[in-house]
């Protein structure tokens, strides 16, 4: 009897530690389990974040490309370097009749490449990063002019036109100052091509440089040699058009910030960042033919 009574205690002291090892085994096995889960879901979410990265990068690069391929159009069209140089070479004692037609013709060619393909603002400058032409375009709205230098000081021409209207010569009117608080002088002064992101007032934009040649006789080989007169900058904002295009692309949400805060986006309830906190990596491009 005290036989039966002391195995039936071995036994159920047995079945415990059993119940116990499967109970520690289950357990570590769903720890296990769930690390292991878990360190894919981090694994497929870092994936995901590279891929969105890389389609954004690869779409930002396009449209730098096709940027650079439009706007090189700028600086040669209706032999361009040729009338800077006229410019110039007058500024210091301009007459209107002389160079007025000419300051008009430049603006209008800055501005037919602009439209034709789409873009958002577009700058002339001479060979000092003095300001020339100009051009700003809306969705429904164009801003065009240039500064005309006195002697008794700088006045404005500008015109502003809506959609598909032409250019007419009562269109010009003088201003007091420059349009969007332009300044009259570049805060770079490109002699070759350069691509980069700019941050202008309370926007991000993408911004190509190109140099304006023009021919000057050289003594030294007797021939007639281009050498830059000025520069064109052509812009493409990073708006919400372009973002809302990027965040159907990969499938994200996306909010672009600069330091005033957000720019565009498809968070609303997200729109403050402390962009100080992000280490700068952009940085000026050369363009490679």
């Amino acid at each position: 009897m005290v036989i039966g009574r002391c195995l039936r205690y071995a036994i159920g002291k047995a079945d415990f530690f059993v119940i116990l090892l499967v109970t520690g085994i289950m357990i570590l096995s769903t720890l296990i389990v769930s690390l292991t889960i878990r360190k894919q879901n981090q694994t497929a979410a870092n994936e995901l974040l590279q891929s969105s990265f890389n389609l954004i990068r690869d779409e930002l690069e396009s449209l730098q490309t096709n940027l650079i391929t439009h706007s090189r159009q700028l600086a040669v069209i209706d032999n361009m370097g040729n009338d800077v140089k006229m410019v110039y070479k007058y500024k210091s004692e301009p007459t209107e009749l002389f160079v007025g037609n000419i300051y008009r013709k430049m603006t209008q060619s800055v501005y037919k490449i602009s439209l034709d393909n789409h873009l958002d603002f577009a700058r002339l400058y001479d060979l000092d990063g003095e300001l020339v032409a100009f051009v700003e375009l809306e969705p429904d709205r164009a801003t065009l002019g240039y500064p005309f230098r006195k002697v008794s000081g700088t006045s404005f021409q500008a015109c502003s036109l809506e959609s598909d209207e032409k250019i007419s010569y009562d269109a010009w009117k003088t201003v007091d100052q420059l349009p969007f608080g332009l300044p009259l002088k570049a805060t770079t002064i490109a002699d070759k091509e350069i691509v980069r992101l700019e941050k202008l007032g309370d926007r991000i934009c993408l911004v190509f440089y190109a140099p304006v040649t023009a021919g000057f006789f050289s003594d030294a080989t007797q021939a007639i040699e281009q050498k830059p007169i000025g520069f064109v900058t052509a812009v493409r904002q990073i708006d919400e058009g372009v973002v809302k295009h990027l965040a159907r692309l990969t499938g994200q949400d996306i909010n672009v910030f600069h330091p005033n805060g957000l720019i565009a986006g498809t968070i609303d309830t997200y729109d403050r960042f402390d962009i100080s906190t992000v280490d700068a990596t952009g940085a000026a491009q050369d363009v490679k033919n």
